[in-house]
């Protein structure tokens, strides 16, 4: 009987992001689709959500939870003591010779193991856009060109890393397994609060994601208080998440006196929040290539989108599966709210259905069929 694959996730992040749930999503597929077992190297307690599930084998680093969640703290730890877990996940290497390590963050040190491991297969999962610096390019430079495969969300980021590192091997576009069954039975989940609930009773506006300078969600607040105020009756806006930026976003809200904009907060099922909206905007600086996005076109919402790059830009095309507005102009997206609540945008079910044939592109099985082959490809080397 052939042994069965085996394949660690690398992915150290101290809070609860977009990311972490593309991992997971990766490995089930893995386990669902090839029965691969499948290894998440837990470092921060970023997969300690999945300790007792019987699909997945959890590889703890650091017994340590207290760890500051936002800001340079925690960017500076995730730097420092990544390089520390480096002993640790050696040890883990030898002990279960794993066919494949995917990195999805911090890749540069799953990638040091191939200066003292030529055999170990590893491939670096792409997850945001690569600002290439000078700092950046020497580590890209003698790190991430020790990967046997670089993976990228879209075709904008494969061409930018190929342009600033000397990379020989095989750069791949495999987009993330976003879209599951298990997705839409959570979207039909009730909302427990009564106060949330009674939101719902106005066409809705929703946006999903970490309360950061890169969302730029203070551009969402700028448009709605650009809407006469006759108009504000009709609507109301939530944003699901949590981070930094809160302090910032909240006061601008209680500026402008908005009475119609809710900050809900981190949710663990954001997805039943996007099922009961009318409407999903994605306000970012950039996204690759924007899994909340993806998440609404499959829950059959109208996408409300900023042109930026990378998955947006890639991704969304103005009137065809989405209605998108110029980046940094809040007074654009106004108009555009304008316009739905005046029934100015006639053609949303044709727009929903076009974003729904692009979303099918990011299911679990495509994504377990891609890499099946890129797995044995690696075995027979």
């Amino acid at each position: 009987m052939q042994n069965k694959k085996k394949i660690f996730f690398w992915s150290p992040l101290l809070s609860h992001v977009g990311t972490i749930n593309a991992v997971e999503k990766s490995a089930y597929a893995l386990k669902k689709y090839l029965n691969y077992d499948v290894y998440l190297i837990n470092v921060f307690g970023e997969f300690d959500h999945l300790q007792r599930n019987n699909n997945f084998n959890i590889l703890n680093i650091f017994s340590l939870r207290n760890w500051p969640k936002t800001g340079l703290k925690s960017k500076f730890i995730i730097y420092l003591f990544t390089i520390f877990s480096i002993f640790k996940l050696n040890y883990y290497y030898k002990k279960y010779k794993p066919d494949l390590i995917i990195s999805n963050l911090v890749g540069y040190l799953p990638n040091t193991l191939k200066f003292f491991y030529p055999e170990l297969n590893i491939a670096n999962s792409i997850q945001g856009l690569p600002k290439f610096n000078l700092i950046r390019k020497i580590i890209w430079n003698i790190f991430y060109s020790k990967a046997d495969y670089i993976f990228t969300m879209t075709e904008i980021t494969k061409k930018n890393i190929l342009e600033n590192i000397n990379y020989k091997k095989k750069i791949l576009k495999i987009d993330n397994p976003i879209i599951s069954r298990r997705l839409r039975k959570l979207s039909m989940e009730n909302i427990d609060d009564n106060e949330e609930r009674k939101i719902f009773n106005k066409t809705t506006f929703c946006s999903v994601g970490r309360l950061t300078k890169q969302k730029n969600f203070i551009e969402i607040v700028k448009a709605v208080n650009d809407i006469p105020r006759e108009f504000h009756s009709k609507f109301n806006v939530i944003i699901v998440g949590s981070g930094e930026d809160y302090k910032k976003i909240k006061k601008l809200i209680e500026k402008y006196k908005l009475i119609n904009i809710f900050l809900l907060g981190f949710k663990k099922n954001p997805y039943l929040y996007i099922k009961n909206s009318d409407y999903f905007i994605s306000s970012s600086l950039w996204e690759e290539p924007g899994h909340a996005l993806l998440e609404a076109g499959y829950l059959n919402k109208l996408i409300i989108s900023s042109n930026c790059p990378n998955g947006p830009r890639e991704l969304l095309i103005n009137n065809l599966n989405s209605i998108k507005y110029d980046l940094n102009n809040y007074k654009d997206l106004s108009q555009i709210i304008n316009k739905i609540l005046n029934n100015k945008i006639k053609n949303q079910f044709q727009l929903k259905l076009n974003m729904k044939k692009i979303v099918k592109n990011y299911t679990m099985f495509r994504f377990s069929k891609k890499l099946q082959g890129i797995i044995d490809q690696s075995s027979q080397i």
